[in-house]
């Protein structure tokens, strides 16, 4: 009941809610532990398959460097500029 009471809610606001293990594989990023086809991850893997090459990737709040570290696994071969205005994050860079 209480499922049913949050699915309701949930959709009012346009979400829906699905377990993981019931998503089709081709919605679940195994990179982030996300199962969401918006992500960035999965953005980028669109791209791969389209063959859409990626030569540069500028990461403008690149924190600690985590989204480049994701998408250096799909493009390597990509140059890498890493920009973070936030002091904290130097050491992570």
């Amino acid at each position: 009941m209480l499922k049913n009471i949050l699915q309701a809610l949930f959709k009012a606001l346009g979400y829906q809610v699905n377990k993981l293990s019931s998503m089709p594989e081709k919605y679940v990023d195994n990179t982030a532990n996300v199962s969401n086809e918006f992500t960035m991850n999965y953005a980028i893997k669109r791209c791969q398959a389209q063959g859409i090459a990626i030569e540069t990737v500028i990461d403008v709040g690149a924190s600690n460097g985590m989204w480049s570290e994701s998408c250096i696994k799909i493009y390597p071969n990509a140059f890498y500029h890493l920009i973070e205005a936030q002091e904290p994050h130097k050491l992570d860079l």
